[in-house]
């Protein structure tokens, strides 16, 4: 991670606080320094980076569009259903605690009316870490606001669907033609 133990320990508790502030600073100083059009961003990532996706885009409109792959929508909902609950529960303070942390936890879903950035969604049907469940309920909440989203399911696919290893050639074709396709439509 590069930052030291007392960050990443500090993020453990606080998902989409410093962590995403420090996202933030980092997409301005390169805008600041490089030649990037800051108005042509997209963000996209896979697990923590497909949650890091979703909550970013409920924070901010900077992003013209949005890949989240096999990413969490709903912190508290993901933490007893995920298969790192225990773990969970011990940083996020949830059902085997008190709860509090996870109660005011940066989740997207309950912010899914401030989403303007056109969302793909990417799931692994058999991913035990981040439960196709948290995209789902995502894609149906935008769908009912008639946001621009689209949910795709890759069947017989685990978690780490961008390991070359991990399901078929077609679909790991299929998947990269979507977020190519996704980020040429939109930015």
């Amino acid at each position: 991670a590069g930052y030291g133990e007392a960050f990443c320990k500090e993020n453990l508790n606080d998902w989409g606080g410093a962590d995403f502030q420090d996202l933030i600073a980092g997409i301005d100083y390169v805008i600041s320094t490089e030649l990037v059009d800051g108005t042509r961003l997209g963000i996209g990532g896979l697990s923590y980076g497909g949650y890091m996706t979703n909550w970013a885009i409920t924070q901010t409109n900077r992003f013209k569009a949005a890949v989240s792959r096999n990413g969490i929508s709903y912190l508290p909902g993901f933490s007893v259903q995920t298969d790192q609950t225990i773990w969970f529960d011990h940083a996020m303070g949830g059902p085997g605690e008190d709860g509090e942390k996870l109660r005011r936890s940066h989740s997207a879903l309950p912010f899914a009316d401030r989403i303007t950035t056109p969302l793909l969604l990417l799931h692994a049907a058999d991913d035990l870490r981040c439960p196709w469940s948290e995209s789902l309920q995502l894609f149906v909440v935008l769908c009912k606001r008639k946001h621009t989203v689209e949910l795709v399911r890759f069947p017989n696919m685990s978690h780490l669907m961008d390991l070359p290893t991990v399901g078929t050639p077609k679909q790991r074709v299929d998947r990269l033609r979507r977020t190519l396709e996704w980020f040429e439509r939109f930015v």
